[in-house]
């Protein structure tokens, strides 16, 4: 599992956004875009085989411990989904030393959850 942060507007590099054209013509007029147009916070989780799901956070909104729980819950629902096979094996969780992801809340949800 893990956290980033994905922006709506990628800019390209000069050399990215060069074109062909026929000798004696100008480059077609490009607009401007804009940097500012936002990012979204993605939570996401994999296993080997590719991704279980993500999770997009809504703006203005943080990952709370609340938050997170029901997002460990979502993610058992997935593997139990995606791969049912897993239910009678023991699964490793790896996760970074967020504070919300160490709290008592979330650890307690990953200990209901086996």
């Amino acid at each position: 599992m893990d956290e980033t942060w994905i922006h709506h507007h990628t800019p390209e590099s000069k050399q990215q956004s060069e074109q062909w054209t026929e000798a004696g013509c100008s480059a077609p007029k490009k607009t401007r875009s804009v940097p500012s147009a936002g990012k979204v916070m993605a939570s996401v989780f994999w296993y080997a085989e590719g991704i279980l799901f993500i999770d997009y956070l809504e703006k203005g909104n943080t990952i709370t411990p609340e938050y997170y729980s029901n997002l460990l819950t979502t993610l058992d629902k997935k593997i139990r989904e995606k791969r049912p096979g897993l239910q009678k094996k023991k699964i490793i969780f790896y996760q970074d030393n967020v504070p919300t992801h160490k709290g008592v809340l979330a650890m307690g949800k990953i200990r209901d959850l086996h």
